[in-house]
């Protein structure tokens, strides 16, 4: 599969798709609680890194987002 790189400008991560970049943001723009996820908590949520480094969501991931589940 061929994925487009995003870079995160604010901790620099690369991730494979935007899909996999916005997963990575948590909290509220509006309560200024947005950040970024840490390497741990992207782990915890099932994503990965490809061969090149960049991070990925989970192959089988049909579900919501992560930043979906982290808001609810």
């Amino acid at each position: 599969m061929r994925h487009t790189r995003s870079e995160c400008a604010a901790c620099g991560m690369i991730f494979a798709g935007v899909r996999a970049f916005d997963a990575h943001r948590v909290g509220s723009y509006q309560s200024k609680t947005r950040r970024c996820l840490t390497i741990s908590e992207m782990q915890a949520q099932g994503m990965t890194q490809e061969a090149r480094g960049w991070w990925m969501l989970p192959e089988a991931s049909t579900g919501p987002s992560v930043a979906s589940r982290q808001s609810a």
